[in-house]
């Protein structure tokens, strides 16, 4: 996976986050996905489901900024991707991505990791 191929998805990604376009963001993901956090690990395995979860997230309003700091390419088209989350209230979470790019070189999140 090329590098600004990964910075373009993510500048995709960053963009409908804080304008809070569910349908764009949701664009960014594939399912079946895992999502991993403190409160433990969710298996999203289909649309319905991404949608609850997008929804849920979404609910407690959108970021001010996305910066993806540590952008790695992995081998067989996947890359992960660490970044910090900014919210309206000064707080920051911690993110790690897990991209990958299919045979039509479409990428897509299949692994969020959050801490905070």
């Amino acid at each position: 996976m090329k590098k600004d191929a990964i910075a373009e998805f993510l500048e995709g990604y960053a963009a409908a986050r804080i304008a809070g376009n569910r349908d764009a963001v949701e664009a960014h993901y594939a399912v079946p996905l895992i999502v991993a956090g403190r409160a433990g690990t969710t298996f999203v395995e289909d649309e319905d489901a991404l949608h609850g979860a997008l929804d849920a997230e979404m609910a407690g309003g959108n970021p001010t900024a996305f910066d993806p700091y540590d952008v790695a390419p992995l081998p067989d088209g996947a890359a992960r991707v660490r970044a910090r989350v900014t919210w309206a209230d000064g707080s920051v979470a911690e993110k790690a991505y897990t991209l990958a790019e299919d045979d039509d070189g479409v990428i897509a999140i299949v692994a969020v990791e959050v801490d905070g």
